[in-house]
């Protein structure tokens, strides 16, 4: 992420205008959806790596052997983390979610090892994430407004930010951090 802002800085030369209030707010963001994007990676992969070691040492049909092989492919992507997008990270766990909800179904050997290295658990936490990224976002969307408060209009981004800080449910909140992403255009 640092890189973004090297960048930038290198970019402007002493006479440039400053960084406007909302590249700020998009460049806010964007670092904290790449710390977020990061801190489930780790996890994530963590609970995984356990899960292919435990069935590493047993005997797995051919169902569990293709959701191992994309768990391992999974975890290979901690490696490559820097050159990914966090919607492409996304996806990923949103797979590895989806098979798990596969071996529910089957009530497999994959699903007792996610069972027994807490995968229950880790949802939580990662609830917890989404809900200190969100305070997270709001303190700079406040920052947003604060600075920019003698231009705030009724454009598309000022109108989602505010339904943004308005909103109380959490899974609106997540839909609207994506309308946010998608009019942050500065």
């Amino acid at each position: 992420m640092w890189r973004y802002l090297f960048v930038l800085l290198a970019l402007q030369s002493a006479f440039a205008a400053p960084i406007s209030h909302c590249e700020q707010l998009r460049l806010d963001i964007l670092q904290l959806t790449d710390d977020v994007a990061k801190e489930v990676l780790s996890k994530f992969v963590k609970l995984l790596q356990l899960v292919v070691d435990d069935a590493a040492q047993m005997e797995v049909n051919e169902t569990e052997r293709n959701q191992l092989e994309k768990m391992v492919k999974f975890i290979a992507i901690e490696n490559r983390m820097e050159n990914l997008r966090v919607l492409e990270i996304m996806e990923e766990i949103e797979m590895i979610f989806d098979m798990e909800d596969e071996s529910d179904e089957s009530g497999g050997l994959i699903d007792e090892l996610l069972d027994k290295h807490g995968i229950d658990a880790l949802e939580r936490q990662l609830d917890d994430i989404f809900q200190i990224f969100v305070m997270q976002l709001e303190n700079h969307i406040e920052i947003y407004f604060i600075r920019n408060e003698k231009n705030l209009s009724t454009s598309p981004l000022d109108i989602l930010l505010s339904r943004f800080m308005n909103e109380k449910d959490i899974e609106a909140r997540a839909q609207i951090i994506v309308e946010i992403w998608v009019n942050l255009d500065c």
